[in-house]
């Protein structure tokens, strides 16, 4: 032990290095960490999303959130040419503005609701209704 201190003491440089790989090592560790697809963080499903309905021409403003869990209700692949039921109409007419965000949006919860037919044949994901909305 008294040889390693008279080694840093002697030669500070190899001191510094091994704090740099150490903390460089701590960095990489730190941001590999964590889920790589940030599409379902609070603050992603906290972020509004303005749907039109083309048979009307109205627009509402609705969390992503609320729409992702609306869209995936059905625990069935969706079909992206089929947009959100106009409550107006009956009509599935309501889409995003943006038309690569929805078929992004839709594909994600079309590859989440195959991963988890894959591992749990026969079971239907089942997406809970709050109880604001008249469940239990």
């Amino acid at each position: 032990m008294d040889g390693l201190r008279r080694l840093m003491k002697d030669k500070p440089v190899l001191g510094w290095a091994v704090a740099a790989v150490a903390i460089a090592a701590a960095a990489y560790f730190a941001m590999s960490r964590g889920p790589r697809d940030q599409a379902y963080t609070p603050d992603m499903m906290r972020q509004i999303i303005t749907i039109r309905f083309a048979d009307t021409g109205d627009t509402i403003d609705i969390p992503r959130g609320t729409l992702l869990r609306d869209i995936a209700r059905g625990g069935k692949v969706i079909d992206p040419t089929r947009g959100i039921v106009n409550p107006k109409t009956g009509q599935p007419t309501g889409f995003p503005f943006d038309k690569n965000e929805w078929e992004a949006m839709v594909a994600r919860i079309n590859k989440d609701m195959k991963a988890i037919q894959a591992k749990h044949p026969g079971m239907v994901p089942v997406v809970e209704q709050t109880p604001a909305e008249g469940g239990k």
